[in-house]
């Protein structure tokens, strides 16, 4: 059973990561700077994960508003997808069934990713909010608020689930804090550029 869990969690995982660049390829794609909003770059391993194949020089011309709706889209679809299903399972009668852990890990997962640039990488500056920095500096307040709530809810979340599974999830979820803010560190850092601009 534990290996059936941990491909759960792979596949929650991946799907939220999917999700979140799906939220910047739409708002690229409504900016006329990406053909197909669905093709995103999720590798296997989902690390350095992004919305290309998009035009990187179109999305140069774009005004700070227009890049900050871009920056911001992948964690909105992670809070609308996170919150509502959160609501869900804390109030909900859920069994203990292959989808029940599997919904409990991809609630658990959108709400991470949130929480995790909202408040490390809002700390220390990168991926996505960069956007918000070069926007309207003052914004990163209000996200950190946003984010601890957000981070309260996962942890709630986690302290509601079936008491065999909260191992699994604790782990997953720490070392997803990890790996994310890390890399997109180690990302920003590769790409250095988008920072000077």
């Amino acid at each position: 059973m534990l290996l059936i869990y941990l491909v759960l969690i792979y596949l929650a995982l991946y799907i939220v990561i999917w999700l979140h660049e799906a939220g910047h390829g739409l708002v690229l794609y409504r900016y006329k700077c990406k053909e197909n909003p669905f093709q995103v770059h999720v590798p296997f391993s989902i690390f350095f994960s992004t919305p290309a194949p998009y035009n990187l020089e179109k999305e140069d011309t774009l005004s700070k508003t227009q890049q900050y709706h871009i920056g911001m889209a992948g964690i909105a679809v992670n809070l609308l997808f996170g919150v509502p299903l959160a609501v869900y399972l804390l109030l909900a009668d859920r069994g203990f069934s292959s989808l029940s852990f599997f919904l409990f890990a991809f609630t658990i997962f959108h709400l991470l990713e949130a929480a995790s640039y909202l408040l490390i990488n809002n700390i220390f500056l990168s991926g996505d909010m960069v956007s918000v920095q070069k926007y309207k500096p003052w914004l990163r307040i209000p996200y950190f608020g946003i984010g601890l709530l957000t981070l309260y809810i996962t942890v709630l979340l986690v302290m509601n689930s079936p008491e065999e599974w909260r191992p699994l999830f604790v782990i997953a979820s720490v070392s997803m804090i990890i790996c994310t803010a890390v890399g997109r560190v180690i990302f920003n850092i590769m790409n250095k550029r988008k920072l000077v601009k």
